[in-house]
């Protein structure tokens, strides 16, 4: 767990792991999310290491060995953070470098990978190239404890100046403590929480996307109610049946009971132990519900 001046000095500068956020294609958090951190709106995420985290922690330095003897590199650990000569804003706490030569190496373990890096590591490697001035970075995955998969990535001047463009904008969000663009529809949630009380008049724009709105609506309205239909006719047809095979015996439909569950009864709590029932309430700041009304007529 990181201590609080830790917590405080991450907010001062964008990290590897931030690049994949500001450009749009974090699988963890947008920029939004991330921006609501930098300007300590919220506080970073569960800094409790997960168990998969702890054991990436633990099988590092092994991967990092039998990459070594793979490919005869002599790789060192790096431990200080390094800063970007022109934009004090930009740093990089890498893994690995190679000794004698440009170049670094960032240690991953994942469950599953294709055939190309992910995005995001592959964002994060190049972030750190451009901090650190180096022409190479090697990417290597231990992919589900059991197999080595590694990969080159040259520097690409044109993709770093992009990268460099995108995070110098989004650093100019967080000093200006102005929201960056919204990715997703969850960060209009994150930016305005709970409403004010007060109308606003329809714009033109607006209108039009409300209008758009009542019309996909309705399809959808349509779609689903075929798909019940069509769902009624196959379960009426399989009826106490766990499952419908094919008639070359592969199974195309399971409908089978789920396994049960246990769940506290809160009513008969409440008025059976009312003060037990007390101690453990909590107060949860309300949600703000989209509701389109009818159009009128």
């Amino acid at each position: 767990m990181i201590t609080e001046q830790q917590r405080i000095e991450r907010r001062g500068y964008i990290g590897g792991s931030d690049a994949a956020a500001i450009v749009g294609v974090s699988p963890y958090r947008t920029a939004i999310e991330l921006w609501q951190e930098k300007t300590g709106q919220v506080e970073p995420g569960n800094d409790t290491p997960s168990e998969p985290a702890e054991w990436g922690n633990i099988l590092e330095n092994v991967v990092a060995k039998e990459y070594s003897r793979r490919t005869g590199l002599k790789i060192a650990r790096v431990n200080q953070t390094r800063q970007h000569a022109a934009h004090d804003w930009m740093r990089a706490n890498l893994d690995r470098r190679v000794i004698g030569k440009p170049e670094i190496v960032e240690i991953k373990t994942v469950r599953g990978l294709g055939d190309e890096p992910r995005p995001d590591h592959l964002l994060q490697v190049r972030h750190y190239m451009a901090v650190t001035n180096t022409e190479r970075a090697h990417l290597v995955y231990l992919i589900a404890g059991q197999r080595l998969q590694s990969f080159v990535i040259e520097r690409d001047m044109q993709a770093e100046e992009l990268l460099i463009k995108a995070e110098a904008e989004f650093w100019r969000h967080v000093q200006d403590k102005t929201p960056p663009a919204v990715q997703r529809i969850t960060d209009l949630r994150l930016l305005h929480p709970q409403d004010n009380g007060q109308a606003i008049t329809v714009d033109c724009d607006t209108a039009y996307a409300l209008k758009q709105l009542r019309t996909y609506r309705a399809k959808r309205e349509e779609i689903e109610a075929e798909i019940s239909r069509h769902e009624a006719i196959i379960q009426e047809a399989m009826g106490d049946a766990a499952a419908l095979v094919s008639e070359t015996g592969q199974t195309v439909v399971t409908w089978k009971t789920s396994k049960p569950s246990e769940v506290i009864d809160t009513r008969r709590l409440k008025e059976e132990q009312p003060e037990l029932a007390a101690r453990y309430l909590t107060t949860r700041a309300g949600s703000r519900r989209f509701v389109v009304k009818d159009a009128p007529a």
